[in-house]
C-alpha cells in the first residue's frame, strides 16, 4: 500500500465499483471479500488525503472505518497510531503501534510511533526496548537510529548514545544530520573538542544549515575560540533572525575579545530582533558595566525587574553597584534585602547585604551578614575582604587581618588585601596568617 494517496483512492474506488457489480450478478464470497477490501482501501485512502491536509479528526474516522473492515491490517493500525500521536493522544497511539508490531514486528513506522510516544510519556526505556535491535542493524533507517540515541540520552546513557551516533557516522559519513546530532550528544557529555569536530563536519556537509551554523558558533565561543565563534555567529545573524542564545553567545565572544562596545551592540540587536527578555537585558546590563556605562547597566537591570520582579540577579546587581560605587547606599538597601528574602541561602547575596550595611555605617549588621555569607559558601576573596573591613570598623583589628589574610590565601597577590593588612601595621606579602 506504499502508493500515492490519489492512486490508492482511484484503485479503491474502481475495486469498489467492480466488486459491487460482480456481487450483484454472482453472490460468491470471493467477490464479497473484494468488495470489503475495496471499501477498506477507499476509507484508508480518504483518511490519507485528510491527514495530508491536516484534517486529523476526519482522517481518524476514515482509518477507523478501514480498520473495522480489515481487522489486523498493520498499516491501517499504524495510520491510526500516527494520527493519534499527532493529536496528542500518546498513550492510545503507543497501544495502537504495539498492535501493529504484533502483526508486523519489522514495521518501521510502527516502531517509530511506539518509540516517539514512549518518549513523550516519559518512558525512554520502553523506546530503547523496541529500538535496540532494529536500530543497530546494518542499513537501519536514520530515524530509528536517532530515536534510539535520544532514548539513551533521556536515560543519561550518554556514552551509549554517542556510540550509536559514532557507529552510524562511520557508515553514513555524508549525513549532516547525524553529524549534528552526534555533536549535540557529545556536548551533553561535556566532550567539547569532539563536539566541535562533528559540528565542523556537519557544516562542511551542509553549509546552508542554519541550526548547524548557530550551534557551531556558540560552541566555538564556549570552547575558548571566540574569534572564530564571532565570525560564524555574525555571518549567521546577518542572514536570519537568531534565537536568544545566538545573541548572548555573540556578546560573550566579543566580551572575551574585550570588544565591549560590540558586545553591547550584539545584545541590542537581539533586543531589537526578538524583544526584551530577562536574559538579554541581564546580559545588556553586564556588558554595559564592562564597557564603563554604570548608569546604563543599572537601567538594564531595572528593566529586568519590570519583567521579572523577583530576579535575584537583577536585585543583587543593582544593590551591590549602588553601594560599591558609592552612588546611593540608601537606595541599595531595599534591593539587597529583597534579594536575601528571595534567596536566603545564597552567600553572595548575603555579602551584598553586608556590604550595603557597611556603606551605611551599620558595622554590626554588616559583620553579621558577612559572617553568614562565609558560612553559606561565599568563599571569594572579596567576601573575606568585606568581612575584614567590617571587623576593622568595629575595632577588631586582629580578626580583620585574619580575614584579609584569608582573602590572600584565596587570591595570592591581591593588592587591595595587601594594602589593608599593611595599613593595619602588619606587613604581609605571603598570604599566610599573621
Amino acid at each position: 500500500m506504499r502508493r500515492h494517496a490519489n492512486v490508492i483512492l482511484i484503485i479503491g474506488a474502481l475495486l469498489l465499483v467492480a466488486g459491487s457489480a460482480f456481487g450483484q450478478v454472482h453472490e460468491v464470497p470471493t467477490y464479497r471479500l473484494i468488495d470489503t477490501a475495496a471499501e477498506a482501501y477507499l476509507h484508508y485512502s480518504l483518511g490519507r488525503l485528510m491527514e495530508l491536509r491536516g484534517l486529523l479528526s476526519d482522517a481518524l474516522v476514515q482509518f477507523r472505518r478501514a480498520e473495522s473492515l480489515d481487522r489486523g491490517h498493520c498499516e491501517i493500525e499504524v495510520a491510526i497510531g500516527r494520527v493519534l500521536l499527532a493529536m496528542g493522544e500518546s498513550e492510545d497511539a503507543r497501544a495502537k503501534a504495539e498492535e501493529a508490531l504484533a502483526s508486523c514486528p519489522d514495521e518501521l513506522e510502527a516502531l517509530s510511533v511506539f518509540a516517539t510516544a514512549s518518549m513523550i510519556l516519559g518512558e525512554p526505556s520502553e523506546a530503547e526496548r523496541v529500538l535496540d535491535e532494529p536500530a543497530r542493524e546494518p542499513g537501519a533507517s536514520e530515524e530509528l537510529v536517532v530515536l534510539l540515541a535520544q532514548s539513551l540520552l533521556a536515560q543519561e546513557k550518554s556514552d551509549e548514545a554517542n556510540e550509536v551516533y559514532r557507529e552510524r557516522a562511520l557508515t553514513d559519513s555524508l549525513s549532516p544530520r547525524i553529524a549534528y546530532l552526534h555533536a549535540q550528544a557529545l556536548l551533553s557529555a561535556d566532550r567539547l573538542d569532539e563536539a566541535l569536530q562533528e559540528l565542523s563536519r556537519a557544516r562542511r556537509l551542509d553549509p546552508e544549515n542554519r541550526a548547524v551554523q548557530a550551534s557551531l558558533g556558540r560552541l566555538l565561543v564556549a570552547g575558548g575560540r571566540p574569534q572564530q565563534g564571532v565570525e560564524v555567529l555574525e555571518r549567521f545573524l546577518s542572514e536570519v533572525t537568531g534565537l536568544e542564545g545566538e545573541y548572548l553567545a555573540l556578546a560573550r565572544g566579543h566580551t572575551d575579545l574585550e570588544q565591549h562596545d560590540r558586545a553591547v551592540a550584539a545584545i541590542e540587536s537581539g533586543l531589537a530582533a526578538i524583544g526584551p527578555t530577562p536574559s538579554l537585558l541581564s546580559a545588556l546590563g553586564s556588558v554595559r558595566f564592562l564597557a564603563g556605562d554604570t548608569e546604563g547597566a543599572l537601567d538594564a537591570y531595572e528593566r529586568v525587574l519590570e519583567i521579572q520582579p523577583d530576579s535575584v540577579q537583577a536585585l543583587n546587581f543593582i544593590a551591590y553597584t549602588l553601594a560599591d560605587e558609592d552612588l546611593d547606599p540608601e537606595r541599595a538597601l531595599p534591593y539587597a534585602e529583597r534579594a536575601v528574602e528571595m534567596d536566603p541561602q545564597n552567600g553572595f547575596v548575603r555579602d551584598t547585604l553586608g556590604w550595603v550595611y557597611f556603606k551605611l555605617g551599620r558595622f554590626g549588621d554588616a559583620r553579621e551578614a558577612l559572617e553568614a555569607a562565609v558560612e553559606l559558601g561565599g568563599t571569594e576573596s572579596v567576601v573575606y575582604e568585606h568581612l575584614g573591613d567590617a571587623l576593622r570598623a568595629l575595632g577588631l583589628t586582629g580578626e580583620a587581618v585574619s580575614a584579609w589574610s584569608r582573602a590572600l590565601e584565596i587570591e595570592p597577590g591581591r593588592e587591595s588585601s595587601i594594602a589593608r593588612i599593611e595599613a593595619a601595621g602588619i606587613p604581609e606579602a605571603s598570604g599566610g596568617n599573621p
